[in-house]
C-alpha cells in the first residue's frame, strides 16, 4: 500500500503532476476537502511561500506535508513576474490572456530579441512535519526562451510561451513524460525523492 503524503495545493494540474513525479506515494491535495481552504503566498521568496504553505496545512491534518511554490523569472523584467506569477495579473484567471499580457509587457519594454527574452522557471518544494523534525526546501530551475507568441496546448500556466534551453517547442508542445525530462517542478522532484528515499 502506498504512503500518503498531502500536496498542499488545490491546482488539479499541479496535483497531476505530482502524481507522475512522486509514483510511489498517494497524492492527497486540497481539493480532497470538503470545504476550499486558500493559503495566501504572500511572502518575498519561494522558499517562504512554499514553507508557509507545508506548515499552514501540516497545523490541520497533523501529517507531513508537502508544498511548492513555484514562478517565471524573465531576466529582462528583472525577474517579473517571479513569486507574483500566480498573482499579478489578478483578478483575471483566464491563463491564455494572463501570457498574452506578459508577452504586451515585454514589447513594451521592447524585449525583442532571443538574447533580451531569457527566462528561468523556478519551482521550490518544501517538505514539513513538525512531530519528525521534517523542514527542508528543494530548488529547481531551469533557463529558456520566451516566445512571441503561444505555442501549444498541453500543460498549464506559462507553459505556451517558455521553451527551454536548446529547445524550439514550448512545454506546451510537449508530453507530459518529455516535460518531466527537463522542467523545474521535476528537477526540485528529483531532490524531494532522494530525500525521502534517506528518511
Amino acid at each position: 500500500m502506498k504512503k500518503n503524503i498531502w500536496v498542499a495545493t488545490a491546482n488539479i494540474n499541479k496535483v497531476e503532476e505530482f502524481k507522475v513525479l512522486l509514483p510511489n506515494y498517494e497524492i492527497k491535495s486540497l481539493l480532497d476537502f470538503k470545504e476550499v481552504l486558500d493559503i495566501p503566498e504572500d511572502f518575498e521568496t519561494f522558499e517562504e511561500n512554499a514553507l508557509f504553505k507545508a506548515q499552514t496545512l501540516y497545523d490541520i491534518i497533523d501529517e507531513t506535508v508537502i508544498a511548492d511554490d513555484s514562478g517565471l523569472c524573465i531576466f529582462g523584467l528583472d525577474n517579473f513576474p517571479g513569486v507574483k506569477s500566480a498573482r499579478w495579473a489578478s483578478p483575471e484567471k483566464d491563463w491564455n490572456k494572463i501570457n498574452d499580457k506578459l508577452l504586451e509587457k515585454m514589447l513594451e519594454h521592447k524585449l525583442n530579441s532571443i538574447d533580451q527574452r531569457q527566462a528561468s522557471f523556478v519551482t521550490v518544494i518544501a517538505i514539513f512535519n513538525k512531530k519528525l523534525n521534517i523542514k527542508e526546501v528543494f530548488r529547481g530551475e531551469i533557463q529558456g526562451t520566451i516566445l512571441t507568441k503561444l505555442t501549444g496546448n498541453q500543460g498549464f500556466g506559462y507553459d505556451p510561451i517558455f521553451a527551454p534551453s536548446n529547445h524550439q517547442n514550448s512545454f506546451a508542445q510537449m508530453s507530459t513524460s518529455e516535460k518531466n525530462k527537463y522542467s523545474h517542478r521535476a528537477i526540485a522532484c528529483q531532490k524531494l525523492r532522494e530525500f525521502l528515499d534517506k528518511i
